[in-house]
């Protein structure tokens, strides 16, 4: 129970962030432009600082960690694999194009705005560190499968090296660079890391905020929306936890994939949506609900991990 009331604090701190980013576009503080620029800074800047932190706490850490690391790629891909193959069903029961919609969804969370500070805030920077790497696959999967899902004319060339040259990918590789050297960093490149990787959680939630201040808010509970948001936020990530308990792997190493993959639906799904003329209103809605019911589901998921 202690485990519950303590993410529920938590969602609902960070529901009332996105509150600020919902009211702060809709009163114009900020633009379309300048969510924009907020959302470049995050993820070019203060993500990818948050994640050479978690690195940096475990200089000089085991070979062990690298294991584990080891293990997580291959969670996340094992994962992204199965719900790739699992999605082909969509279009038997619903419209082609809400359908490729729902497996960009369901293969592409917001673990990275809202993950990683739920990661950090429950665990330590070490687990920060798996949750990054276990990410990579993701990424992956966001600018070549996921972008072919839009576009079947994206180019396979251009998302490769988007994938390759991402901050967050650079970030990891600087970050494990960072944890093997013979020598530490001076404090005060540590500390500067540190002060700006602090902004991630406040910063995330408010563009998050400011990305759902533009959804229409008509049927948002048909049948789709209500099946896809059962898939996940409860379905996969329960099945994901009984599995990784009958392999018996470190209960960290399971929480971290559990979590991450009980997160809302990514906000690039409508960014996206939109970008290559689908439906993405639609695409939003399954922002905006997976979102707000999160602030319950990821208490009553984090229940299974205690």
């Amino acid at each position: 129970m202690e485990m519950f009331l303590k993410m529920m604090n938590l969602q609902i701190e960070l529901l009332l962030l996105m509150l600020i980013g919902f009211v702060v576009k809709k009163m114009k503080v900020i633009d379309t432009s300048q969510q924009k620029g907020l959302s470049e800074l995050l993820i070019n800047v203060i993500l990818p600082a948050t994640i050479i932190k978690s690195f940096i706490s475990q200089q000089n850490t085991s070979l062990d960690v690298l294991k584990n690391s080891i293990i997580m790629i291959a969670l996340c891909l094992t994962i992204q694999i199965a719900i790739m193959l699992g999605a082909k069903l969509l279009p038997k029961f619903f419209d082609k194009d809400k359908a490729k919609i729902m497996e960009y969804g369901l293969l592409v969370s917001n673990s990275s705005f809202v993950g990683l500070p739920v990661i950090e805030y429950m665990f330590s920077l070490e687990a920060v560190m798996y949750a990054s790497i276990y990410l990579i696959p993701m990424r992956f999967t966001m600018w070549t499968v996921g972008i072919s899902l839009f576009s079947k004319e994206a180019d396979f060339k251009s998302n490769i090296k988007n994938v390759v040259f991402h901050p967050c990918i650079i970030a990891v590789v600087v970050g494990f660079i960072l944890m093997f050297l013979p020598f530490q960093l001076p404090d005060v490149f540590v500390e500067t890391i540190s002060i700006v990787s602090r902004s991630s959680t406040c910063l995330s939630m408010i563009v998050i905020g400011a990305i759902l201040s533009d959804i229409d808010f008509d049927h948002l509970l048909d049948k789709s929306i209500v099946v896809f948001t059962l898939l996940r936020l409860f379905i996969l990530p329960i099945t994901v936890f009984i599995i990784l308990k009958l392999l018996n792997l470190d209960s960290l190493l399971i929480a971290i994939a559990v979590i991450l993959t009980a997160m809302p639906c990514g906000s690039t799904c409508p960014i996206l949506a939109q970008k290559y003329n689908c439906d993405y209103k639609f695409a939003a809605k399954l922002v905006l609900v997976t979102s707000l019911l999160s602030v319950v589901s990821i208490p009553l998921i984090c229940l299974l991990l205690k």
